[in-house]
């Protein structure tokens, strides 16, 4: 079992610029557990004609990580082509039982969230279709939480990506309510007529399917998003998929439809880690003018230091050298300073970036006033080529004597300095990029940046001795 995302201990760490609701949650400690992975072309999960999952109002969650592009399919005329999630219905026949509930998927071509559903009869428009569509991209090989909510009353329809909204409309004017008495049969990783003719096909895994009839609010779709749970006021079904073997998944609702593996679907484990993914702390996807200041940030100084963040590449980015004798051309991620003058006030007290004479990580810093040469740069580069649309964990650390670099918590240079960082600078401090006299800005998306100084003791915590040893930073990188 392991928990979520949690720092303890008496290691000092400012963390910085995650998004609240990530802040929040993670904080809530979830187990990791089995689910099942599907192949995107002939397996999913059925519940035959499931009267018992129809609903007028409803709420459609599940954690999914799609590692293909799968096959997609249709929900009918003026509806979506999308790769189905969680479903009842499916294209068939407009104006009557085989019109569809509810799709829940992935928008064919732009790969964003997407749902629908067709109104039922004695309605505004029988068999009109409702799509919504969300905005954010869905990663791949990265676990997502997605949920949609329809309200009857209100004709309120809106579409969560990691409980964050993607997408909320009104629908207009009439009684807009979907074919509840739908006799489409009802699925997960596919979707069905009323024949339980499946078509699309989910190439990745699920966990953790929940359907219910009330529209949860966005607090409580994200209260519970990274728990497990087996009732709830509406619970109509939920699946957790923990059984790791046999040929069916168990409702935990009590009387509540099992759901029948077709195709030999794959087991996996663990599933979903409950944890949100980091795309969603956030994202500096300009490369040209967004970024994060801290302004001179002198509480951020440090003689010695660890910094580290979670990034991925997206695109060139635009570079910034540390000055000569420094990296002529680097992509910052976390800074304190770039190339000024040669002075103790503006040099810079820390680098972290990619070195793009190879694309691989880079550190640097300039001497303080103290040491036997000010100002001179002390550039450290890595030997692993950074990819891009791939996650790494960056960190570099200074103990007064040793600059080390890693990657993924792997040792990728050492220089032997012994001499001050330059830590009474008034260069500003933000992590990611900086304009006009500071660093350039590169394109990445950042999960959290860390700054740990082992001296001092910021914000209540006891000092650290030492900079993290390569096997800390592999167990941190881990936790």
């Amino acid at each position: 079992m392991k928990q979520g995302n949690t720092v303890s201990g008496s290691t000092p760490i400012i963390m910085l610029g995650v998004l609240f609701t990530a802040l929040t949650l993670l904080s809530t400690p979830a187990l990791a557990q089995r689910g099942l992975q599907f192949n995107g072309s002939n397996q999913y999960v059925t519940f035959g004609s499931a009267s018992s999952l129809g609903a007028g109002s409803f709420t459609l969650e599940c954690w999914f990580m799609r590692t293909g592009a799968g096959v997609a399919t249709s929900t009918g005329s003026g509806g979506i082509s999308a790769v189905p999630l969680v479903t009842k219905g499916r294209a068939e026949a407009d104006n009557s039982l085989v019109d569809m509930n509810y799709f829940l998927g992935i928008q064919d071509g732009t790969g964003v969230l997407t749902a629908d559903f067709e109104e039922g009869t004695a309605t505004a428009s029988p068999g009109l279709n409702h799509p919504v569509f969300g905005v954010t991209p869905v990663s791949y090989n990265v676990w997502h939480h997605a949920a949609v909510t329809y309200d009857t009353t209100s004709r309120r329809w809106q579409l969560f990506l990691n409980g964050v909204l993607e997408k909320d409309t009104v629908l207009q004017a009439g009684r807009r309510v979907p074919q509840f008495n739908s006799t489409q049969h009802a699925g997960i990783g596919t979707a069905m007529t009323s024949a339980g003719t499946a078509a699309g096909f989910l190439n990745g895994s699920i966990d953790e399917v929940r359907i219910w009839n009330v529209p949860r609010t966005q607090a409580e779709i994200q209260g519970a998003m990274l728990t497990e749970l087996s009732s709830g006021t509406g619970l109509l079904g939920r699946w957790g998929m923990n059984e790791g073997s046999g040929s069916t998944i168990a409702n935990a609702v009590g009387g509540g439809m099992s759901g029948t593996l077709t195709g030999s679907p794959t087991w996996i484990n663990p599933g979903t880690t409950f944890a949100l993914p980091t795309a969603t702390a956030f994202n500096i996807s300009s490369g040209t003018s967004a970024y994060v200041t801290f302004g001179t940030g002198t509480t951020m100084n440090a003689a010695t230091f660890t910094i580290e963040t979670w990034f991925r590449r997206e695109a060139a980015g635009t570079t910034v050298s540390t000055g000569t004798g420094g990296i002529a051309a680097a992509i910052p991620l976390v800074t304190k300073g770039t190339s000024e003058s040669e002075a103790p006030s503006v040099d810079i007290n820390y680098f972290l970036g990619i070195n793009t004479s190879g694309n691989v990580l880079c550190a640097d810093f300039e001497e303080g006033a103290s040491g036997s040469s000010p100002s001179l740069n002390h550039p450290v580069s890595g030997t692993t080529a950074i990819l891009n649309n791939v996650w790494y964990h960056a960190a570099a650390t200074y103990d007064g004597t040793s600059w080390r670099l890693y990657l993924n918590g792997d040792l990728e240079a050492e220089l032997s300095v012994g001499q001050p960082a330059a830590s009474a600078t008034t260069a500003r401090w933000p992590w990611q990029h900086l304009s006009d006299r500071m660093a350039r800005p590169s394109r990445d998306t950042l999960q959290g940046v860390w700054m740990r100084s082992a001296s001092g003791t910021p914000h209540g915590h006891k000092p650290r001795s030492a900079p993290p040893s390569t096997t800390a930073l592999r167990r941190h990188r881990q936790a």
